[in-house]
């Protein structure tokens, strides 16, 4: 092909529309503990609108506050929610738009269900969504800040464990057996990222506070001191401990006596042991209504959970 036709062509394709690629970046899901599920609900839902109405940048409507079913029309961010009720069971779901403010073309979605149903305690979910025509992007994922207020205000439970906003902190030996509890737990559904202090620091080469943050919902986050370390290696042994400042994965359904893990090619040992990475799927975009009744019955309900890299 002559030079001309390939400079043609290439100027064609310039001014061709991109296409644009919805991901899911991530997803939180789980349950709030409470003797009145609906109130509870409610709750949780003023912290995703107090989120929302500060994305928004105006007062979202009177509706909204009061559970029901809404839409505001703003350019780029279209804050909107149905509420659906069937039978003794009743749902709230919620969907904002929010342009990126740095990166030409990328928007995000953010999407919320909460509710109950008859028997269960009330149920969170929401799942973060990029659409980008970026064939290639890298971001730093975190989870919206509204997940932090819910597990810190409402209580979020995943599994058997708690999620929090702040990392468990294990200073002795006594409780380094209660973080072999946790760790060992079969309800356990979300993986704990433990980390360790180096000798003579006093704080971990990765921030725990900040790491809890932009995790919540979706890993725990432990930090065992010098004396709990140790303890950990006694009962778990060098090969599954972790110790000496370096920072470990605990995957659900761990077991004292699991097999060890390859860490990742170019992982260092010395410094930071195997960190594994967070799983990101892919999904289509769903509907208002239609996300609502797929979480109905929230069968589902499932977390995304941390996966090891490929060695």
């Amino acid at each position: 092909m002559s030079n001309s036709m390939t400079e043609a062509l290439s100027h064609l394709a310039s001014r061709m529309p991109r296409i644009v690629r919805e991901h899911e970046v991530l997803r939180v899901a789980g349950w709030m503990p409470g003797e009145d599920p609906d109130a509870v609900a409610h709750k949780a839902a003023g912290e995703v609108l107090r989120w929302a109405q500060r994305r928004a940048g105006q007062r979202l409507p009177r509706e909204a506050w009061d559970g029901e079913s809404f839409e505001l029309p703003l350019p780029g961010r279209d804050p909107s929610a149905i509420r659906l009720r069937a039978g003794a069971s009743d749902l709230w779901a919620f969907r904002i738009h929010d342009p990126d403010k740095t990166v030409p073309g990328r928007a995000w979605t953010t999407e919320v269900v909460l509710g109950h149903v008859p028997g269960k305690q009330a149920q969170f979910s929401t799942r973060l969504l990029v659409a980008t025509p970026e064939e290639d992007f890298s971001i730093d994922p975190a989870v919206p800040g509204f997940v932090q207020q819910v597990a810190e205000k409402c209580g979020l439970v995943v599994g058997s464990q708690a999620a929090s906003a702040t990392p468990a902190v294990y200073a002795d030996g006594e409780d380094a057996e209660a973080l072999i509890e946790h760790l060992t737990d079969p309800g356990r559904l979300l993986p704990t990222i433990v980390l360790t202090l180096a000798d003579g620091a006093s704080a971990p080469y990765i921030k725990a506070e900040k790491l809890a943050g932009v995790l919540t919902g979706l890993a725990h986050v432990a930090l065992a001191r010098p004396d709990a370390a140790w303890r950990l290696t006694e009962r778990l042994g060098k090969r599954l401990s972790v110790f000496g400042g370096a920072a470990r994965v605990y995957q659900p359904g761990f077991e004292e006596t699991a097999e060890l893990r390859p860490y990742p090619a170019g992982a260092s040992s010395q410094r930071v042991g195997h960190l594994g990475c967070l799983h990101c799927r892919s999904g289509q975009p769903d509907p208002l209504v239609q996300l609502a009744l797929i979480h109905l019955e929230f069968e589902a309900l499932q977390p995304i959970i941390s996966r090891p890299c490929s060695p």
